[in-house]
């Protein structure tokens, strides 16, 4: 007995199958980052968990700990991300990569408009616990978040192109995403964010760097 479905699933090539896998996180992270949104403008229970969560954190700070996540914060900030995309758009360019360069910048500057944007169409007020850090416009959703998943993501990606070997992949995946979060984290930490911010800031960084992947690279996305 032939099953007319299974047997076009043999004819897909790995580049085909690559694509669509990569389509279903672009829209499953949207999905997620939507859902977050609307339960944010239309629902309570997120924001009450919200501030339960922060409040908790903010009780467990330590001196010892202020110093070093105001560090790790600097890795979001738009100093760093300028400085690390220009280097390596240079560095690109320098190499004939200029799909690659440009696919960088664009992530990165992409991602910092979309978090103006919607900061602006939410405006949600930073949380009410005390700031390690200053801050000057509104809370939703985390920028540092954002941009640093795009930035990370897209270095990744970029990176995976060029290493054969599938642990050295999944090495380089793992040291972006540690890093996103420990970035993520310290905006927590630090009182300027609740958790939902930095949340729906990794969604929305995975969805936009993995759609801009998909659109610069159809041949060969990963």
């Amino acid at each position: 007995m032939r099953f007319p479905l299974l047997s076009s699933f043999k004819n897909f090539t790995p580049a085909t199958l690559r694509f669509f896998s990569l389509l279903s996180l672009v829209f499953l992270a949207l999905g997620f980052f939507i859902i977050i949104t609307w339960q944010l403008k239309n629902g309570t229970w997120l924001r009450d968990w919200d501030e339960v969560f922060i409040n908790y954190l903010v009780s467990l700070r330590r001196d010892s700990w202020n110093g070093p996540m105001v560090d790790i914060t600097a890795l979001g900030s738009v100093t760093i991300e300028v400085v690390l995309c220009t280097v390596s758009f240079i560095f690109l360019w320098l190499v004939k990569r200029e799909t690659e360069a440009l696919f960088l910048v664009v992530a990165v500057s992409g991602a910092g408009l979309l978090s103006r944007f919607l900061k602006l169409m939410v405006g949600r007020e930073r949380p009410s616990v005390p700031h390690l850090v200053e801050v000057v416009n509104f809370s939703y959703p985390s920028g540092h978040a954002l941009t640093t998943t795009a930035l990370f993501l897209a270095l990744a990606l970029l990176a995976s192109r060029h290493v054969q070997n599938t642990s050295s992949r999944v090495v380089l995946f793992v040291m972006a995403f540690i890093l996103m979060g420990l970035v993520s984290f310290s905006r927590l930490y630090l009182g300027v964010h609740y958790l939902s911010d930095v949340l729906s800031g990794v969604f929305l960084g995975i969805s936009w760097t993995l759609f801009l992947t998909l659109l610069f690279f159809k041949k060969r996305t990963l």
